[in-house]
């Protein structure tokens, strides 16, 4: 019987944190795009809403700072919840 070699819970926690790490970088390069290629502002703070993410959080998730811009004039034009997701909550 083959044995398999096991990973140390470190080494997973890392690779988990990467994976999450490049899934919000794309979600930023996506969400970028389509306002540029679409002019589509609205429909960048709806997907920023629905999925629960501010620009904190891509911006820590290391997204490209061309992206980050985009996004934040897009927030920027929206209501008082869009521009609420530029800057993180004090507390």
């Amino acid at each position: 019987m083959k044995q398999t070699k096991t990973v140390p819970e470190q080494v997973y926690a890392i690779a988990c944190e990467d994976v999450g790490r490049a899934r919000y970088q794309g979600i930023a390069a996506a969400l970028a795009a389509v306002n540029r290629l679409h002019g589509e502002p609205t429909m960048v703070c709806d997907v920023m809403r629905d999925f629960g993410l501010t620009l904190a959080d891509l911006k820590k998730a290391g997204a490209d700072r061309y992206d980050l811009t985009e996004i934040r004039t897009c927030l920027m034009q929206g209501n008082k919840s869009d521009r609420a997701q530029v800057e993180p909550k004090a507390g």
